[in-house]
């Protein structure tokens, strides 16, 4: 990843001839808090602006992560309105840290007095709620970026502060300055165990050392990819993509411009010369960017980096290497299959119809605990990686287990609608992990059951007809009796074991007969289920999980099937 972050930070920065040197950082808040002093280092009086943005460039802005400078290296940094007195520790020890680099500095008098009158004037006229204040100081009317000997302590201390040493770069190869104390990536850390084994704080530039030039580079891409990360699904983290030329010098001159503008659709658009109006997704966003970068060449690739932040913290859950644009192809290819061979229509599958069962194994629990099976699916899936179907099929059914619940409970039709998105999940994942995709044959009950993929015993082909003709049933108690299903109590949550499936299959059609809607297509599935159970295995070949799953997909499959094979409207449930 860090390599191919060095690439795009270079392409990016190629017209930036002055990357090498140490530059202040642009500061954005609400309000500016400016202490005047005299040249001999006496308090004036303060003053205030929000027109930050026209002071930017005189402010010298540094941000330092814990730092015992608050979050500075400058004398700019941001208020604590709260204590004021911390900061004007903070400024007495930025000045007592500069003129370690430069005498030539003024020194601040009376910080006592300094604080009195901040606490006063902050009194007099009180930040406001939420309100991001920096402060800064004016020293004969200049601010810290007009006065040469600041921004020259500036320079040489920060640069002494990273350590920099004789070395040989990690990114550039070239023999210069290198540090390994500082890293654009907020989990980089030296002082914990098993972060870097055997380095420490002191042997810094033994770990990852760098010049100061590829740092910049570094932290000029990292900017860019943190402007611009992407939603795959709710049930993962936000991720970055990061583009790297395959042939890095052969081909970086024609990639340039498309690596500049990567990030910006209206670009690719152009760029691809797309025409058409409607575009296809599947992540859980108006518009895909994976739809365009499936257009591209192979003459790239893309690091895709799922980052889970929580404040400072920053943590890489995923990281998937070198996503070639025409693997992209494929995983949409797959979607399109799904979509067709289950007749999905205005359904369109996407991430988000697999991340909702990787959401929590518990849905009263408040821990998102399945996360990290979610992720290594989604690891599987984009590198064709086969995945266990026993702990597919774990994940599905715990989902229309939740279901099942909430329809008992008068939630409305839920069990068939989640076990559509079960099945359709399957398919896509047996399609982009093993390249599974044969077609299912619709035109014939026989021949939808002998195709699909999942059903691949005689049991379970016999329990997905059984499904059918259970849904048939739920649809018409809940049309006759103001929603009510009592035969889905006899479902046991979908903890049926063979014994169970055996038992509730004459009660079925017991009842199916009472209610009149034993028809010549309910008994044709009834007989094609009995021959089947009849060819099983014995005892089935199948776990527990694997009988109630199959049986929950021929219900969510029941309106395709009938819609398809039944002949009289009047009988449509």
């Amino acid at each position: 990843m860090i390599g191919a972050l060095y690439e795009f930070g270079k392409i990016l920065t190629r017209n930036k001839p002055n990357l090498g040197e140490v530059s202040p950082e642009k500061v954005s808040a609400d309000r500016l808090i400016i202490l005047n002093f005299d040249l001999e280092g006496n308090l004036t009086d303060i003053e205030e602006s929000r027109n930050i943005s026209e002071l930017a460039d005189k402010l010298l802005y540094k941000k330092v992560r814990a730092s015992r400078r608050c979050n500075s290296c400058t004398p700019t940094f941001f208020l604590n309105v709260k204590e004021p007195d911390k900061s004007i520790k903070c400024l007495k020890a930025i000045f007592n840290w500069l003129k370690k680099y430069n005498s030539r500095i003024p020194e601040l008098k009376d910080f006592k007095k300094i604080t009195a009158t901040l606490k006063n004037y902050l009194l007099n006229f009180p930040p406001k709620k939420k309100e991001k204040t920096l402060l800064t100081v004016r020293i004969d009317r200049k601010f810290p970026a007009e006065i040469p000997a600041i921004v020259e302590a500036f320079k040489i201390g920060y640069l002494e502060e990273l350590g920099f040493t004789n070395g040989v770069c990690a990114l550039c190869g070239k023999k210069t300055k290198v540090s390994g104390k500082k890293s654009p990536f907020a989990f980089y850390t030296l002082d914990k165990i098993g972060y870097l084994s055997g380095f420490s704080i002191e042997r810094h530039y033994r770990g990852f050392p760098i010049c100061f030039k590829c740092l910049r580079i570094l932290e000029e891409a990292k900017r860019i990819i943190e402007k611009h990360t992407f939603v795959l699904t709710k049930a993962a983290p936000k991720y970055w993509f990061i583009p790297n030329p395959v042939l890095s010098e052969t081909t970086e001159e024609k990639l340039e411009e498309l690596f500049e503008n990567i990030y910006d659709l209206e670009y690719l658009k152009r760029y691809l010369k797309l025409t058409k109006t409607e575009f296809q997704k599947l992540s859980d966003t108006d518009e895909d960017i994976l739809d365009l970068l499936k257009e591209l060449k192979d003459s790239l690739t893309f690091h895709l980096v799922f980052v889970e932040k929580n404040q400072s913290q920053e943590l890489i859950r995923l990281h998937i290497q070198d996503v070639y644009p025409s693997r992209i192809r494929k995983l949409f290819e797959a979607k399109f299959y799904v979509e067709r061979n289950l007749n999905l229509n205005l359904k369109e599958f996407t991430f988000n119809t697999v991340g909702q069962f990787f959401w929590k194994w518990d849905k009263e629990s408040k821990n998102r605990n399945l996360q990290k099976y979610f992720l290594e699916l989604l690891d599987r899936i984009f590198r064709k990686i086969p995945y266990s179907e026993k702990l597919l099929i774990k994940f599905l059914l715990n989902g229309i287990r939740q279901a099942y619940k909430e329809e008992l409970e008068g939630g409305g039709k839920k069990i068939p609608y989640k076990s559509l998105d079960a099945i359709a999940s399957f398919l896509f994942v047996k399609a982009t992990t093993e390249g599974v995709m044969s077609e299912i044959k619709n035109n014939d009950i026989r021949n939808l059951v002998e195709s699909l993929p999942l059903l691949k015993s005689p049991e379970a082909k016999g329990l997905f007809l059984l499904g059918i003709l259970t849904q048939r049933l739920l649809d018409k108690q809940a049309g006759s009796r103001e929603g009510n299903k009592p035969f889905l109590k006899k479902l046991s949550g979908f903890k049926l074991n063979e014994r169970g499936f055996k038992k509730l299959m004459p009660e079925l059609r017991e009842k199916m007969e009472a209610y009149e809607i034993f028809g010549k297509f309910e008994r044709e599935l009834f007989d094609l289920a009995s021959e089947y159970f009849a060819q099983s295995n014995k005892p089935w070949k199948l776990s527990l999980e694997e009988m109630n799953f199959v049986f929950a997909v021929g219900m969510g499959m029941k309106n395709r099937v009938y819609d398809k094979h039944f002949n009289s409207e009047e009988d449509q449930p």
